[in-house]
């Protein structure tokens, strides 16, 4: 299993055990599901949607200034765009019970 992967399920379950507030950005939902589509299929990616949209994390609908907040993230860093939203929404959260991995 890769870091990021195991980085990713170790938070999942915090959240789900209310030790850390869990957030996903809408735009990083989008990128599970078309990763999940390429790599298992429609089928598995539709389940994993489900499963997303009844467990923790939160998904947190991007507006005007998230989206410009992640532009400002993408342009100053190196990264993928989808990071980039994950990123911002740390950054405009503040949220001090957020893990970084």
């Amino acid at each position: 299993m890769s870091a990021g992967r195991v980085a990713a399920t170790s938070l999942i379950t915090d959240a789900a055990a209310g030790r850390v507030d869990g957030f996903i950005s809408a735009i990083n939902v989008g990128e599970i599901y078309y990763i999940t589509a390429r790599k298992k299929g429609d089928v598995k990616a539709e389940a994993t949607l489900h499963a997303l949209q009844h467990f923790p994390p939160e998904i947190v609908e991007p507006d005007y200034n998230f989206c410009i907040a992640a532009a400002k993230i993408k342009a100053a860093h190196k990264m993928p765009y989808a990071d980039a939203f994950a990123a911002a929404h740390k950054r405009i959260e503040r949220t001090p019970r957020y893990r970084r991995f």
